[in-house]
């Protein structure tokens, strides 16, 4: 071997690197190399790598790297049992740092070996819907949200009658709240909840009161989603799960949010939240938690920490595959660049939303889509254009049940309509805003604002409250 690596090295094929090791000196040669061996050779040549760095273990460069490497030459040579153990534990070290487009490839080589094992060597299959469960709620961070619904249904179909099924039930169902189809999210974990005379229950219930609390809040049961969050934190303080209790903390602290009076609550229980995330040492669940953190940021008026915040999210996002929270946090400067009046800024954070997570992943972000695309198209002068998108975000929230962001479609509707000089249909478009709740502090003070340049007709009522 020696006298064969010298000659390639003389024949400038390889170069030599410190750490006896040995690279070839262009991706072009290398290529070259490759096409020339047939496939049984490419796999041999595989197996013998396995083999080989398996024996030698894990170098200075850690574990992780060792892993890689045993899991794609494993895969590339075909040995699937072995192929399938090393991406399944690629999968546990790259979703615990929150590199969520290396944990996809992962449990999609995983996946692809299980199903390659001759009849003989058939894994059980609970393994094969472990690893269908897992690669939905992967999928579902990296954005693609349509391929995690066919992946998590997959696996709800390997499930037997008799066997427990809550955790299926909550990543569909999150996957659901995603996708903006608050309706079906409920209606899948409702069952799961705790009973009012429960005292200590199970994480799944505890997970299925956060979500019921997400799923309120949503469809403007604003009640509804106290009481639910509340005793989803009450539960989950009796529970060793310190991601749940974080999650049950940061879902309060949303709820308290909006409300000026409200805002130190809501800081308390987001930094009691950040605090758990990072003895866990959850890198997703710690960038999440600045979404929230930024919107406190916005509410209090310093706008440039709050821009701040979600350029940071959005860096995270696409650094590790994490296309779901990337396109979040660009959702939200979108948003917040109309509010300040850079709309160039809000129309490239749009495109780049749009990019990530196209529209037919979930209404949810059809109506942000739409909403977005009406309110620029009224800031750019094209009322016919704004009229359509506004027509088709209040057709999607209506449909979806989801009463913040009709609220948020009605309050841009009544702005395009007071500049089309229509102030009796945007003074209808404002009653339908008070009559819904008009649920946040930002949404309240454009209400505001929109019902003084709107007011109430002669003859009728103003509301009250």
């Amino acid at each position: 071997m020696a006298r064969s690596l010298e000659r390639l090295v003389r024949a400038k094929v390889l170069e030599e690197r410190p750490g006896e090791v040995y690279a070839f000196r262009t991706a072009a040669q290398r290529e070259e190399v490759l096409s020339s061996l047939t496939e049984t050779r490419k796999r041999r040549l595989h197996r013998r790598l396995a083999e080989v760095v398996e024996v030698l273990g894990p170098d200075a460069q850690g574990e992780e790297l060792w892993v890689k490497e045993l899991s794609l030459h494993f895969h590339l040579g075909g040995q699937d049992l072995r192929s399938f153990e090393y991406n399944c534990r690629l999968f546990e070290l790259t979703r615990h740092a929150g590199r969520i487009g290396e944990a996809r490839e992962a449990l999609e080589r995983a996946l692809e070996a299980i199903r390659r094992l001759p009849p003989e060597q058939k894994a059980p299959r609970e393994q094969e819907r472990e690893v269908l469960l897992r690669l939905g709620e992967v999928l579902a961070e990296a954005g693609e949200l349509r391929r995690s619904e066919e992946r998590l249904m997959e696996a709800f179909t390997m499930f037997l009658p008799n066997e427990p099924h809550e955790v299926i039930q909550l990543a569909i169902a999150r996957t659901h709240m995603h996708q903006g189809r608050i309706l079906e999210a409920r209606r899948r974990v409702r069952a799961l909840a705790p009973a009012p005379h429960d005292t200590s229950p199970p994480s799944s219930a505890v997970e299925a009161a956060g979500l019921l609390a997400e799923a309120a809040i949503a469809m403007g049961e604003l009640d509804e989603g106290l009481s639910w969050a509340r005793r989803a934190l009450h539960f989950a303080e009796g529970l060793p799960d310190h991601g749940l209790l974080g999650d049950s903390c940061r879902r309060l602290g949303e709820y308290y949010l909006h409300e000026l009076d409200e805002a130190e609550r809501a800081r308390a229980l987001f930094q009691r939240a950040l605090r758990l995330f990072e003895e866990e040492g959850d890198d997703l669940r710690r960038v999440r938690l600045e979404l929230p953190l930024a919107e406190l940021e916005f509410l209090r008026g310093r706008t440039e920490e709050g821009f701040r915040r979600l350029g940071t999210v959005a860096r995270w996002g696409e650094e590790r595959g994490a296309h779901l929270l990337h396109a979040q946090a660009l959702l939200r400067e979108s948003h917040h660049a109309l509010t300040t009046g850079e709309l160039e800024r809000s129309e490239r954070s749009l495109a780049k939303a749009r990019g990530l997570v196209p529209p037919e992943n979930g209404p949810s972000f059809e109506v942000h889509y739409a909403l977005l695309d009406g309110r620029h198209a009224h800031r750019r002068g094209d009322h016919a254009r704004a009229r359509t998108h506004l027509a088709r975000a209040e057709e999607l929230a209506r449909t979806g049940g989801h009463t913040g962001y009709l609220v948020e479609v009605l309050l841009a509707r009544a702005e395009a309509e007071i500049a089309r000089g229509d102030l009796a249909q945007a003074r209808r478009s404002l009653d339908e805003a008070h009559q819904l709740g008009v649920p946040r502090h930002d949404q309240r003070v454009r209400w505001t604002e929109l019902s003084h340049a709107a007011p109430p007709q002669e003859g009728s009522e103003e509301p009250k409250g």
